[in-house]
């Protein structure tokens, strides 16, 4: 028994139809009988009961349809890790993620899926500020950014593939000292006369832009506006009692002093992305995506 021999048998269970088995082949109806009659004479059993009318499969075709399909299974996944490995001499995924993101709930799963089924495979996981992802991607440094998309600008989405992650709310954070913290949730009259901590334009323009205009569509007044280099900075400074911050559900805080609050009303959101280079044709790109795709 042959692969060719194979797929016909499988694509003949599929449509249990010898015409149309053979049209989605691209053969001769004639060859696809001779190639059953020959796989059945080979096996010594009936895989099909055939008749002038209707074509059926035998109890042994039922299990031999089942078995093999698992096998032509394996075998695909088998030959594009054997495709790739040929192609990708040193087998890497290089993956930065934005700085103080929560990746607890795919970035391990994602490293255990490669370590099973593609061994050959070395993920290395880097992190960085919006600035040090951007330069990263766009010097070949690294192969995949998962960040935020209010941080690309409209050239960047047209030079970039965009993977879109998922959705995360929008809130703020404050001080423990602050009289805000006794709140659970804040409206956005709130934070009237506030002093806003942003990121510096020297490392997102966008996202500097972002903060402040996410206040401006609110008609919400502002006291004055602080920067910082990192977000870490940005969580530092807030937690000292500089002022506030926006920061999204899916952003860790590393401090006891800082707490983290919902905005009431209507959800406001940003988006999580993913991000590669249309010219980087490593494989192990699409797999990435395919397995977060998927839980």
């Amino acid at each position: 028994m042959n692969q060719t021999q194979i797929k016909y048998f499988l694509e003949l269970t599929k449509y249990l139809n010898f015409t149309k088995a053979s049209e989605s082949l691209y053969i001769v109806q004639p060859a696809l009988s001779r190639s059953i009659s020959k796989l059945e004479k080979e096996l010594g059993f009936l895989l099909f009961n055939r008749d002038k009318k209707t074509v059926s499969l035998t109890p042994a075709g039922i299990i031999m349809r089942d078995g093999l399909k698992k096998i032509a299974a394996e075998y695909n996944e088998i030959f594009e890790l054997a495709k790739y490995t040929s192609k990708h001499e040193d087998n890497s995924l290089n993956v930065s993620i934005l700085e103080c993101q929560d990746t607890n709930y795919y970035l391990f799963d994602v490293v255990q899926y490669f370590s099973e089924k593609f061994p050959y495979v070395d993920i290395h996981i880097h992190t960085g500020t919006f600035k040090q992802l951007r330069e990263d991607l766009t010097n070949n440094k690294t192969d995949i950014i998962i960040t935020q998309l209010f941080d690309l600008n409209s050239k960047e989405k047209n030079e970039f593939n965009i993977e879109y992650l998922s959705s995360v709310n929008v809130g703020c954070i404050v001080s423990n000292k602050s009289p805000l913290a006794s709140l659970d949730k804040i409206s956005i009259e709130d934070l009237k006369n506030e002093t806003l901590v942003v990121i510096d334009k020297s490392v997102s323009i966008q996202g500097h832009e972002y903060a402040i205009d996410f206040f401006k569509k609110r008609n919400l007044e502002i006291k004055s506006i602080i920067t910082a280099k990192t977000l870490q900075e940005i969580s530092f400074k807030v937690e000292a009692g500089f002022g506030i911050a926006l920061w999204d559900s899916n952003l860790n805080i590393n401090s006891f002093n800082t707490k983290f609050l919902e905005l009431s009303g209507k959800n406001s959101v940003t988006t999580l992305i993913g991000v590669w280079k249309k010219e980087n044709f490593n494989n192990s790109i699409s797999l990435f995506f395919d397995f977060l795709r998927n839980i």
